[in-house]
């Protein structure tokens, strides 16, 4: 008897794997002492974002149903609020960014000399 084949498991983009950092970052805070299920899920979270597969983030999405429902609701508010100041973030930090540089026209030197450039040149010419 053969083995039954797999699909292959669908690999996580970047901006997917950073939700999970920031969700991983939320169930740190939120952690209550005793509740297995917290250390089970930041363990699953880890997995996923070392791994980058859906398999792995569909391991930790069950993980995260069983927990209680006020404390998922506390991890998706904490969660929330990280995810808006990491975003927050990114836009002051393109504020305060310097513009970006441009390829446009490069000054021209003058076509006059200076009356101290001329004045030199006269000099070396005698």
């Amino acid at each position: 008897m053969s083995a039954v084949p797999h699909p292959p498991t669908a690999v996580l983009d970047a901006e997917m794997v950073e939700a999970i950092r920031v969700l991983t970052d939320a169930v740190r805070r939120e952690r209550v002492p005793g509740v297995i299920e917290f250390r089970q899920l930041e363990r699953a979270l880890e997995q996923a974002v070392a791994q980058g597969t859906e398999e792995h983030l569909a391991e930790a999405a069950s993980v995260f149903h069983a927990l209680d429902g006020d404390f998922r609701s506390r991890i998706v508010n904490r969660a929330r609020a990280l995810a808006q100041a990491v975003v927050d973030k990114r836009h002051t930090a393109a504020a305060d960014a310097p513009p970006p540089l441009t390829a446009g026209p490069r000054p021209q030197p003058s076509v006059g000399a200076s009356p101290f450039l001329a004045a030199l040149n006269q000099s070396r010419a005698r």
